[in-house]
Order: structure tokens, then C-alpha cells, then sequence
């Protein structure tokens, strides 16, 4: 997936949560705002009209303060019986009505009662038929009044504000007269015979607020009667407004004698929210899309832009250095750019140098030749190699940190050697051109118009070449073993690997002379033998063509035979003479050799089951083991598994390892040949006193069999220290709880000699050849005991003087 795409994944969820937190924000908070202002706006109107309630109160008082002080309303309460007086009294409140307007657009009704709660004048009736009467709802509070007065109580000048049948809201005023005194006096309010002046009006503003509200279904106003006012003399003075929640949505607003509750539904809000909800998110999402729009642009130019540069650059270049060019910005892209060239750089060496001799390592070495000779630039050219003879006696003497210098010394002057050599020549070596092409082996491509030019240019700079093994701190001898290869040979140039490997084996194989080799027709006809030799095994691995042959070993005390070697055979190649000496190595070369190993195996591990049933053999089966199966860590599983499928106990089974490969072995490969003895497997050490370092291995690592080399054998009765020698392996051999056999005994002599040193087996032409399988069972039947007996007597008379 593309950063882009990847960014986009990243923005787009983000930046849509954060718009929708925001747009949940932003609507709760804009709806919040709407219903403040909405609320506000009821809130307002309804405290505009109790401040209208309040004049409108002190409105309906002070008619009645006018009427109760007019001479036509005292002369009718001194005497409510007189008709004149009646009529002049509800002229004059008719008149004074009449004067207000707004008191007649309000309704407002006046009542005269006396003492007797009898109604002596009243403003004009609506009806000019109908009784004069108190409205029922203004009936109870006029009479509790005139109770009050009969009973000589203090008398309650505040009004009363309440809801008509109709459902208008009204304000009374009730005072109470006495004819004779003023309404201050203090008497005046004790006096049971005082008239009653009744000032009924609509409260015009409050009326007019409850029918507004009517028209909205989602308004809800309610009204009571506070406590809201105080009583200082003669007047009534009304507390200023206020305004509280006190439920929810529900206000409560206070004032002029009022309580108002306001509640603003909910469903009022349906619609609202709709709309809100449509415009932030509208709005919001739009600023998402900028946004996004925005960072699309600035991530594409300032990062994208560049980073495909990048790529493209990279992709074009691949991991040659020479199409980089170091970026000078201070950017992250210029930084990732820098830091990839050095990342090549680094990686670039470790692939193509040798980390520990800074030359180019075998692989750039082996590009490097192929494609000059791809390029037909080969026809000066040589390959010359160099292998420190036997370098592991070093690693193993002196340890890896001395080795390690041996080698780096020795590059250093092969390097030095190839510089001045290319100097006078006039030319400059490439950095491939010398190289390590294994553990101890070095390399280098030179120029020269023969192959005489490059002997000598060797020769002469052996002796510099040696003086690598010269340290401080101790010298070390240095033996070389030196090839040449011609690549100036174009129809051999493509043989060039196997043919210096090849010439090298040569000059290690010369003793006391110089070891250097030039590939020739001889070492071509060798290469090609290998090569026969090789398509052979590779044709016989894929046919089974190997046979098995057995090799008895005897007990040097009982003459019995105590074990088998099994021995490979490859009879197509033995027609041609040659024999498992020659073709193993190749089949190791050739990484055929765990295929030929797997089929010995199985072979040898069925033919020791056919055994008991065909010569009743009971004994133990040595098997010889590639070096290579030290690596395999399936190997142990696969011989489990070939012992099970033919039914062979483990003990049975000797595994035979060459003592060299068990001295290269580390730590890991090891551990396979302690986890086969674990398991009940017996291990030999095939080949023992060759690996000159094997002491120390073998008293970490034990095992249960220790094979004299044969050339230690064929020396007996030659030197005598080749006789302690021997005596020296066999004591090391018991002391470590190891048997001893002794390989390669032909004569009676040897066999006389390993048997008193107390070797405990004996293996050798002296007994028998290798033998097949059904050769074998006849001379077991036949019995090697009487067949070894006769052989001993004969020596013995032999010995006799």
C-alpha cells in the first residue's frame, strides 16, 4: 500500500472523528445558545408584563383611592338608604370610568356594598336588565373582607389577583369605609358598620401575554398568587421582579404580586434541531474536506513529491553508488537519502569485502572475472592464488587472534605486491582485482604478455610474501602453496574456478621443492576425469548404483568377528580403476555425498536385519559418515527413523568419523555426535593420529572407538618411535574408555605386534578382503575362528627357532 494511501487511512478516520466530536460540540453549544435566546425571549416578555401588572394595579388602587374620596361616595355611605345619593354615586363612577379609557377597554367593574353586605351602587352593568351582583369568583374574597369587618379584625387592604370563569386574570381592591371618620383614622378600622368600595379590573398585559403563549403549543404559562408585597400604611408597595429554574426548563418568574411559571417544551426544539444539526455538520464537513484537501497538498508536494524522487532515483540506481549524488538540504528527505547512501555504502562493502582483510571478497572476486571475460578482455590476463599450507596447525598452535594477523599481514602484502606490480606496468589495479577468495586462500588478477613474466613476478615475491608469518611477538613459518591460471586460454577460461582449485590441491601435494602450478593440458585431462567421475555418481545416486561390501573386524583376544565396516563401491566407476578414495571427495565437492551416505545407510541397516536370518549374525554393523552429516541436523532423526523401519537397536550401529572433520567440528556439530551417543548410537574416530590437535577434542568429547590410522600400522618394525607412537594412541585410547582397532594389518608381523600392545580389534587384508554380502555369510558359517587359528599357529611355528 502507498504512503499516500496509508496517510489517507490514517487522516481521513482521525479527522472525521475530530470533526464529529467537534460538530457534536458545536451543536450542543449552538443549541444551547438558541434555547438561552428562546428562553431570554419568554423570559423577557413575561417580566415586561408583571411591570406592566404593577402600574396596572396601582391603576385599578388609585380609582379606588378617587372614588372613596369623592363627596358623592361619602354622603351615600352616611346614609346607603337614599335613592338620590345611589344614583349621584354611580354617575360619578360611571364618569370617572369613562375618563379611562383603558379601564373601560379593561372591563373594570365597581362595587358599593354596606354594612349588611348589601349592594347599594355599581358601575353600569353590561345588562341593564340583570341584578347587580358580585361575579362569583370576586364573591368569596368581598365577603371574607366584610367578615373581617362585622368581627372588628384588622382589616387586609392588599388586592387580589385571580382568574375569572372566563380565564382572565383580574385584579380586586377592597377598602372599607367608615361615614364618620377618615379611612386613616385608627378607629376607622374597628368600626363594624363601615360600607365596602370594590375596584374589580383586567390585568390587561398578563391577559395579553397568556393569549400570545396560547398560540404556541410548545409555551406553557402558569400563574399563582405571591407573597409578594408588604403593607406600609396605606400602601402597597410590590417587591422588584425575579426569576429562577426550578425544574428542568421550567422558570419561575416572581413579581408584582405574581408567580409565573414558564416551560418551553422540548418538541419545540424538533425542528430546530434538524436544522442545526444539517448546518454544523454541513458546515463542518466542508472544513473537513478543505482540510483534507489542504494537507493532501502539502503532504503530496513536501513529502510525497520528494520521497518518489527518491524512489525513482533508487529504483533507476539500484545498489550502484555512482548514480547517488549526496542531497545538501537539511529535510528529512535529504536526510532518509543521505542515510541510505551510507546504508549502501556500508551494505555494499560488507557484500563485496571481506571484513576482516578489507579485500574484495570471492563472490565480487568471481564477478569481477566473469565479466571479463564476458568482455573478451582476458587475453593478458592470469589468476594467480596463494593458500597458506596447512594453516589450521596455525589456528589451532597459536589461536584465532594470531591466525586473524597471519592472514591480514599477508593480504597487506599481496595488496602491496599487486600495486607496485600494476605500477610498473603503467596501469591501476581495480579494487576487485584482489581478493580472498576462502578462509586462507588469496587471489589477484594480473596482467602480463606470458605466463614466464608471472612465474617470475611470483617467485621473486615469495620471500617478501612470507615474511606475513614474521610477528612481533613470535615467527612463524609460512609454507605457499601457489597456482597460475591462464584466462588468456579462451576455450578453457570458463574452467577457471574448478581449474585453480585444482592446481593448488597440486601444489599442495609437492614436498621439498616449490609449490607452484601452472594449469596445463595435464590438469585439464584431471578436471575432466572429475567431471566424468562426477556425472557417474550423479547418474548412480539417481539409479542406485553403489553396492555394499563388508569388511569383518576382529577381536584381537577371541578371533571372533566382533563388527562389519560397510564399504561403498561404485562399479561402473571401479571398471575405470577408480575407487572410493578418488570418488568421495568428488561426490563431497559435488554436494552429492549426503545422497550416497542416506543409501549406504539404509543399505547396511537392511542387510544387518537380513543377517540374523541368513548366517546368524548378531554383531555390530561401522558405518563411515560424511564430514558434511556433522552439519545436518536432521541427520540423527533420519537414522532413528531408518533403525526403526528395519528394527535395528541402536547399539548395533557404530557411526564412523574421520578424526580430521571431528577436529574442524565446532561447538554445534559436536553436540550432534554426543546427542547419537545419547541415544545409544557408538561413535569411532576413523583415521586417528592425522589431526595432530585430536588430543584435546577427544578428552572434551568422548567416544567409543578409536581407529589407528593405517600409516602408522604399515611403519611397525620401521622406527621405533612410530612403535611408541602407536603404544602412546592405545594407552590414550583406554584411559579414555575407548576401544582400539587396528586398520590396515597385511602382515603377521603387525598382527603380532598390535595384539601385544593390547589393541583390542584388528581389521586388515590379513584377515580378509571386503567382502559382498553373500561372501560374507559363507565365511562366517565357515567359521573365522578356525580359519584365524590356523593362520596363528602357522606364525607361531613360524617364530620358533
Amino acid at each position: 500500500m502507498k504512503l499516500l494511501q496509508r496517510l489517507h487511512l490514517a487522516l481521513i478516520p482521525t479527522i472525521g472523528v475530530i470533526t464529529v466530536g467537534a460538530g457534536a460540540v458545536l451543536y450542543h453549544w449552538q443549541l444551547d445558545e438558541l434555547k438561552l435566546l428562546e428562553r431570554s425571549k419568554w423570559i423577557a416578555n413575561v417580566e415586561a408584563a408583571l411591570k406592566a401588572t404593577r402600574f396596572e394595579i396601582k391603576g385599578i388602587e388609585a380609582l379606588g383611592y378617587e372614588i372613596s374620596g369623592s363627596t358623592q361616595f361619602l354622603r351615600h355611605i352616611q346614609d346607603t338608604g337614599v335613592l338620590s345619593s345611589r344614583n349621584f354615586l354611580e354617575s360619578h363612577i360611571n364618569y370617572v370610568l369613562s375618563r379611562d379609557h383603558s379601564r373601560q377597554e379593561s372591563n373594570t367593574a365597581i362595587y358599593v356594598l354596606d354594612e349588611m353586605f348589601t349592594m347599594t351602587a355599581a358601575s353600569s352593568k353590561s345588562n341593564p336588565f340583570s341584578a347587580r351582583s358580585l361575579p362569583d369568583d370576586l364573591y368569596q374574597h368581598v365577603f371574607d373582607s366584610h367578615v373581617k369587618v362585622s368581627l372588628r379584625e384588622p382589616f387586609d387592604l392588599s388586592g387580589n389577583i385571580y382568574q375569572s370563569l372566563t380565564g382572565e386574570v383580574r385584579y380586586s381592591s377592597t377598602g372599607a369605609y367608615d361615614p364618620t371618620l377618615l379611612p386613616d383614622d385608627k378607629y376607622a378600622i374597628t368600626r363594624p358598620d363601615r360600607s365596602l368600595l370594590v375596584v374589580d379590573g383586567s390585568l390587561i398585559e398578563i391577559n395579553a401575554l397568556f393569549s400570545e403563549a396560547s398560540q404556541y403549543p410548545y409555551i406553557s404559562l402558569e400563574f399563582s398568587n405571591g407573597v409578594l408585597e408588604d403593607k406600609i400604611g396605606a400602601n402597597i408597595v410590590v417587591k422588584e421582579l425575579g426569576s429562577e429554574f426550578i425544574d428542568g426548563n421550567i422558570m419561575r418568574i416572581a413579581g408584582a404580586g405574581l408567580i409565573v411559571e414558564l416551560n418551553i417544551l422540548d418538541s419545540h426544539y424538533t425542528t430546530i434541531k434538524k436544522e442545526l444539526a444539517l448546518d454544523v455538520f454541513g458546515y463542518l464537513f466542508l472544513v473537513m474536506f478543505v482540510l483534507l484537501m489542504v494537507i493532501h497538498l502539502i503532504i503530496r508536494r513536501r513529502i510525497l513529491y520528494p520521497i518518489d524522487a527518491l524512489l525513482s532515483e533508487i529504483h533507476k540506481g539500484g545498489l550502484e553508488l555512482r548514480y547517488f549524488k549526496r542531497a545538501k538540504g537539511t529535510d528529512e528527505v535529504s536526510v532518509l537519502k543521505n542515510a541510505y547512501i551510507d546504508s549502501l555504502s556500508k551494505v555494499k562493502f560488507e557484500a563485496e569485502f571481506d571484513g576482516l582483510t578489507r579485500l574484495a571478497n570471492r563472490r565480487s572476486f568471481i564477478h569481477f572475472v566473469e565479466q571479463r571475460i564476458a568482455s573478451y578482455s582476458t587475453k593478458t590476463t592470469y589468476i594467480v592464488a596463494w593458500d597458506i599450507i596447512d594453516f589450521r596447525r596455525i589456528n589451532d598452535l597459536y589461536g584465532a587472534r594470531i591466525a586473524d594477523q597471519v592472514l591480514k599481514n599477508l593480504a597487506r602484502e599481496i595488496e602491496l605486491l599487486v600495486s607496485q606490480y600494476q605500477e610498473s606496468k603503467g596501469s591501476v589495479n581495480s579494487d576487485y582485482s584482489v581478493c580472498r577468495y576462502g578462509s586462507n586462500t588469496f587471489c589477484v588478477l594480473l596482467e602480463a604478455s606470458d605466463e614466464n613474466k608471472v612465474k617470475l613476478q611470483i617467485v621473486n615475491s615469495e620471500k617478501a610474501l612470507k615474511r606475513a608469518g614474521l610477528l612481533e611477538v613470535l615467527p612463524i613459518n609460512l609454507e605457499l602453496a601457489m597456482a597460475i591460471f591462464p584466462l588468456c586460454r579462451g576455450e578453457q577460461s570458463h574452467l577457471w574456478q574448478k581449474g585453480l582449485e585444482e592446481a593448488l590441491n597440486k601444489a599442495k601435494q609437492i614436498k621439498n621443492q616449490r609449490s607452484l602450478v601452472l594449469f596445463d593440458d595435464q590438469l585439464l585431462d584431471d578436471l575432466s576425469r572429475i567431471d566424468d567421475i562426477e556425472r557417474v555418481l550423479m547418474t548412480c545416486t539417481q539409479t542406485h548404483g553403489f553396492e555394499l561390501c563388508y569388511m569383518p573386524i576382529i577381536d584381537a583376544k577371541s578371533f571372533e568377528i566382533a563388527s562389519l565396516e560397510a564399504l561403498v563401491r561404485c562399479p561402473v566407476l571401479q571398471e575405470k580403476g577408480i575407487g572410493p578414495d578418488e570418488f568421495i571427495p568428488v561426490a563431497e565437492k559435488a554436494n552429492i555425498i549426503g545422497d550416497i551416505d542416506r543409501w549406504v545407510i539404509e543399505n547396511a541397516l537392511r542387510d544387518l536385519q537380513k543377517m540374523k536370518r541368513d548366517c546368524d549374525y548378531t554383531g555390530s554393523i561401522s558405518i563411515n559418515i560424511s564430514a558434511l552429516e556433522l552439519y545436518n541436523n536432521e541427520f540423527i532423526e533420519q537414522i532413528c527413523n531408518l533403525c526403526r523401519k528395519y528394527g535395528v537397536k541402536h547399539h548395533r550401529v557404530i557411526l564412523e568419523v574421520t578424526e580430521t572433520s571431528y577436529v574442524r567440528s565446532t561447538q554445534d556439530t559436536v553436540a550432534i555426535i554426543s546427542g547419537l551417543r545419547e541415544l545409544g548410537f557408538k561413535v569411532s574416530l576413523d583415521d586417528f593420529g592425522t589431526g595432530y590437535a585430536s588430543i584435546n577434542q577427544l578428552l572434551l568429547y568422548p567416544v567409543d572407538e578409536l581407529k589407528i590410522d593405517k600409516s602408522f600400522v604399515d611403519r611397525i618394525s620401521e622406527q621405533a618411535s612410530e612403535e611408541r607412537m602407536l603404544k602412546s594412541i592405545i594407552a590414550l585410547g583406554h584411559n579414555c574408555q575407548a576401544k582400539v582397532v587396528g586398520e590396515g594389518v597385511e602382515t603377521a608381523n603387525q598382527f603380532r605386534y598390535l595384539t601385544e600392545i593390547g589393541c583390542d580389534y584388528l581389521q586388515g587384508y590379513f584377515f580378509s578382503k571386503p567382502l559382498g554380502y553373500l561372501e560374507l555369510c559363507k565365511f562366517y558359517k565357515v567359521g573365522p575362528y578356525d580359519v584365524l587359528s590356523v593362520k596363528v599357529t602357522n606364525l607361531k611355528i613360524a617364530d620358533r627357532p
